[in-house]
């Protein structure tokens, strides 16, 4: 469901958040405030909606909202190219002010503009992103995996979120049905990143640390692994028998 920013961080707030466990709302709040270094009180002003944030505090809020999955109205005609620059200076893969000075923008604020949606490129503006892009391809690698996430958590968490407890058969089915998507969505970027070099696999390992969720990743393969071992072993005592 498409939502204006206003909206998706009030369902955030009020949806999404609370059926976080314990663990996992520690490791949210982690995930949020490095993306978006303001203070809780900011935070609570927005919460209350006494303001909201502006110019590079509002473009990071959006792409965090964007990588749980929720699509952002004020962004859907975005062009592809300055869609992209604004995810790559809200996860800090490019500097706002190296993004100004090559893209010629007089100042920050310009270009913020553009990232924000509130002004339309001209046809020259817009060869200036795409040559930007061209020289940013290290850059824009490191987002691939985050990517495939961001397609499956659209499907999955956003709209319906269903955290903790046991699962009766309906969730399980839907959430083995969301392992198969994220295992299908995932493989061609991982296999990207497995053949590049040791460079590449480390910047790899250090974006996982940035989103605070390296434990869940790595928890995540360690079931998978026990689940398949299980099974093999399973098929392995019935030939025996």
């Amino acid at each position: 469901m498409k939502r204006t920013t206003k909206e998706s961080f009030s369902h955030f707030i009020s949806d999404f958040f609370p059926s976080l466990s314990e663990r996992e709302k520690k490791e949210m709040n982690e995930r949020f405030y490095r993306m978006i270094p303001v203070r809780e009180e900011t935070v609570q002003r927005w919460v209350l909606g006494k303001n909201f944030p502006k110019g590079e505090e509002l473009l990071r809020l959006r792409f965090f909202l964007i990588s749980l999955g929720y699509e952002i109205v004020e962004l859907e005609d975005c062009p592809e190219e300055i869609f992209v620059v604004g995810k790559l200076v809200a996860f800090d893969l490019v500097s706002l002010e190296t993004a100004t000075e090559k893209l010629g923008c007089p100042d920050t604020s310009e270009l913020l503009r553009y990232l924000n949606g509130y002004r339309n490129p001209s046809k020259n503006k817009l060869n200036s992103f795409k040559e930007f892009l061209l020289d940013e391809k290290e850059a824009i690698d490191a987002l691939i995996p985050f990517d495939a996430l961001k397609d499956v958590e659209k499907k999955n968490v956003a709209e319906n979120p269903s955290f903790g407890g046991v699962p009766d058969a309906h969730i399980l089915e839907k959430s083995l049905d969301a392992i198969v998507s994220l295992c299908e969505a995932l493989r061609p970027a991982l296999e990207h990143l497995h053949s590049g070099d040791a460079e590449t696999r480390e910047k790899f390992r250090e974006r996982i640390k940035f989103f605070a969720v390296s434990n869940a990743v790595y928890g995540f393969a360690g079931l998978l692994n026990d689940l398949c071992s299980e099974k093999s072993m399973e098929v392995g005592n019935a030939k025996k028998n």
